[in-house]
């Protein structure tokens, strides 16, 4: 084949990071239904930023891996090749100094990584998805030679940074457990772990005091992952008989989840201190408007 090109979604339903992003852009081409996403994605953690209480995706029991080791002559692109034509994804990581349209092209060394899901020979560029230099989940093509430079310029030369993947065919996606669902939400309100559930919600209330200290940039995955979390709540009523009053409570929050991730952009954007203060206010409204509602619904299913 000369040109072969994978299916993904490139806008999916979790993309605070690229370990959910790369996974859900490969999950929801295959219909991916909303209890798993339930199921697996109801607890939150803080790490750096806040995001989801999941493991890295290539160790999800819904994947088949395989590993890629490097060697002096390895012909890079024909292994990244004969992969995609088996239907594997590829996991890369890279030195994106030589990816263009990122933050750190042509400035410095910056060590990240990206999915590959395609490639054309005659136009020599493989199809890839990241996050771009505006900080958006973005298709792109690249080229075969920046590609090589970027890996070969990796900080380890012979670690492995090639990891080809696929969606495992034994995998049930169906299978759904109702307790697992409680159990979430108790660990997601009664965690006795510093930086897990609502705990996690301590850490980012001091990332905001601390840029109303120094006057910085927020981090804006923090609030997609509020936004992303909130609409993940509101499949509680697609799998449990709760009370019309509570599902209400949980589309209103996820309203103000969007609100607040739209102010924190505009923060970004203008610096306003009114603003970092209103945003401040109003996530410790949403904390504890959310705290109250799954307390209610943990007691009543």
């Amino acid at each position: 084949m000369t040109k072969y090109i994978l299916n993904i979604i490139e806008n999916p339903t979790l993309r605070e990071l690229h370990n959910t992003a790369f996974s859900f852009s490969v999950l929801e081409s295959n219909n991916l239904p909303k209890s798993w996403i339930l199921e697996n994605f109801s607890v939150l953690k803080y790490n750096q930023t806040l995001s989801y209480n999941s493991k890295f995706f290539l160790n999800w029991s819904c994947f088949n891996r395989r590993f890629v080791f490097y060697y002096d002559r390895m012909d890079i692109i024909k292994k990244i090749i004969s992969y995609i034509d088996r239907n594997y994804y590829i996991y890369m990581e890279l030195n994106e100094f030589f990816i263009p349209n990122r933050p750190a092209y042509k400035k410095f060394d910056f060590y990240h990584d990206i999915l590959i899901y395609g490639y054309d020979k005659n136009e020599k560029i493989l199809y890839t998805i990241a996050y771009n230099k505006d900080g958006l989940y973005k298709a792109q093509e690249i080229q075969y030679l920046d590609i090589i430079k970027a890996y070969k310029n990796y900080k380890h030369k012979y670690e492995l940074k090639i990891m080809p993947f696929c969606i495992s065919k034994n995998y049930n996606f169906n299978k759904f457990n109702h307790h697992s669902i409680k159990n979430n939400l108790k660990k997601m309100l009664y965690s006795s772990k510093k930086h897990i559930g609502c705990n996690a919600y301590d850490d980012l209330l001091k990332h905001i005091d601390k840029i109303i200290r120094f006057k910085t940039q927020l981090d804006l995955r923090a609030f997609r992952t509020i936004l992303e979390h909130s609409k993940t709540l509101t499949y509680i009523n697609d799998y449990f008989t709760i009370p019309e009053n509570y599902y209400k409570t949980l589309i209103d929050l996820n309203k103000k989840a969007n609100y607040l991730f739209l102010l924190s952009i505009k923060y970004n954007l203008t610096q306003s201190e009114n603003l970092i203060f209103k945003i401040r206010k109003y996530t410790l409204e949403y904390i504890n408007d959310q705290k109250n509602i799954l307390n209610k619904i943990y007691s009543y299913i």
